[in-house]
């Protein structure tokens, strides 16, 4: 399961990567409150790809179905909390928002309920990292009081876990290894022994590591903001450190991480804030050590990403990031932002685009066989353009629709490759090599050879 960080419109641009990647698009997708004071702060991923994003401006959590296209996410359901900062998820699907109350429970398709209750006071204020263990426990940090907390799936009494003094200044982020520890950063970096022992990290480092961001891949290993802990042995007495570097140059340093997520691939992605007025960066810090900046903010006044907050990844490989301000202007509340392949610039996701190497942003598909028609000179459905369909074509040349072809394209209508209404020297130039395939399409119903009719 990919878990946390913790209707829009098309942003016209295309964001340049590597040579070795593909071209990445930028959509906003969400934006509930167009008031500059509003903020979206982390984010959850459900099995089935729902993005689940806190908004304590807006006192919710809400539920996005995101289809991939550029008209936006769509909000399948929002739950009331009180200031919702760090969520997660537990293995059935149930979101745990930290709040100003304490820990809040949202069972999708039914409600929110309050969990634990904690009144403001010594010992837990103002959770801002949360994360749910493979044993569905809760952990909940609190930077303002110092601690975490610890709510377990049984239903006994929680307890604070790591306190303050203890290695760390400001809890604000943890992360489970493989033998049960809890890591903490903030301030410093701790690690909480499965027996419930607290071990400070920072020595063996040789220096504090402050992040917002902290994950361990599969290896074993402990990424912190944008640095690489190996631990030697077991009990972590020693650890070998190494990082990221990449075509942008070498990412920011850890203590301008505010957050992260990883992956199934062990690829990590990070949001990094600078100083005022808080341009900001996302990036992908890959498990080979490369790293990638996939948006960036300026930084003089007409920042693309201003104040980013929270970052995730879903399945499909698109990355989600929160901003409180996206194009600069005072106006701009908080919004999310979808980052994915979109090699052709038409605001399609290469998942959802029936064209991904050819600019189609109308999707026309005359005979939705799955390859729209930008990309689709096989009339007759053998797999490929070939002789038989440069008749067809022909017959359809300079008419406009409906016209009158030749039975396998009768209206011509699969003949107007660029959607205009008519078939002409534009369509003309859209005519691949003899040989070709359709497509390539990222629609799961194109299939080869193609069959009419398979996307309805």
């Amino acid at each position: 399961m990919i878990h946390r960080m913790a209707v829009g419109f098309a942003a016209a641009f295309v964001l340049a990567s590597s040579p070795s990647l593909a071209q990445y698009g930028v959509t906003n997708i969400f934006e509930p409150n167009p008031n500059p004071g509003a903020q979206g702060y982390c984010f959850a991923i459900g099995e089935d790809d729902t993005v689940y994003v806190s908004y304590p401006s807006e006192g919710a959590v809400f539920a996005l179905r995101d289809p991939g296209t550029p008209g936006g996410a769509i909000v399948e359901a929002s739950y009331g909390a009180a200031l919702p900062l760090g969520i997660d998820l537990d293995s059935a699907g149930n979101v745990y928002a930290a709040t100003i109350q304490g820990v809040t429970k949202i069972t999708p398709g039914v409600g929110s309920d309050l969990l634990f209750f904690v009144a403001p006071g010594p010992g837990f204020f103002f959770g801002e990292g949360l994360r749910v263990d493979a044993s569905e426990n809760v952990y909940v940090t609190s930077d303002s009081q110092k601690t975490v907390l610890k709510i377990p799936a049984d239903g006994s009494s929680p307890s604070i876990v790591l306190g303050p003094g203890q290695g760390v200044l400001a809890p604000s982020d943890l992360a489970f290894g493989a033998d049960g520890s809890v890591f903490v950063t903030g301030g410093g970096l701790a690690r909480i022994r499965p027996d419930g022992t607290v071990q400070d990290l920072s020595p063996v480092v040789g220096r504090p590591l402050s992040s917002g961001g902290i994950e361990v891949d599969s290896q074993g290993r402990l990424i912190v903001g944008t640095v690489r802990l190996t631990p030697d042995n077991p009990d972590w007495t020693s650890v070998t450190e190494d990082g990221f570097t990449g075509p942008n140059g070498p990412p920011p340093g850890p203590n301008r991480v505010v957050n992260s997520m990883i992956d199934d691939q062990d690829d990590v992605y990070i949001v990094e804030m600078r100083g005022p007025p808080f341009p900001s960066s996302v990036w992908r810090l890959a498990a080979d050590g490369t790293a990638t900046r996939l948006l960036d903010g300026s930084g003089d006044g007409t920042n693309l990403f201003h104040y980013g907050l929270g970052v995730a990844v879903n399945s499909l490989g698109y990355v989600y990031a929160t901003s409180e301000n996206f194009d600069g202007l005072a106006d701009d509340g908080a919004e999310v932002f979808r980052i994915c392949p979109d090699p052709d610039g038409d605001g399609f996701c290469s998942p959802a685009d029936n064209c991904t190497e050819v600019y189609n942003p109308t999707q026309f598909d005359a005979d939705l066989d799955g390859y729209g028609n930008a990309c689709d000179a096989d009339f007759n459905q053998d797999g490929a353009y070939a002789l038989p369909d440069v008749p067809v074509f022909n017959v359809c040349y300079l008419q406009t629709l409906p016209g009158s072809g030749l039975p396998d394209d009768p209206d011509c209508s699969e003949s107007d490759f660029n959607d205009d209404g008519g078939v002409g020297l534009p369509d003309f130039l859209l005519l691949p090599p003899f040989g070709s395939p359709p497509g390539p399409s990222g629609l799961d119903c194109a299939l080869s050879p193609p069959v009419e009719d398979s996307c309805q």
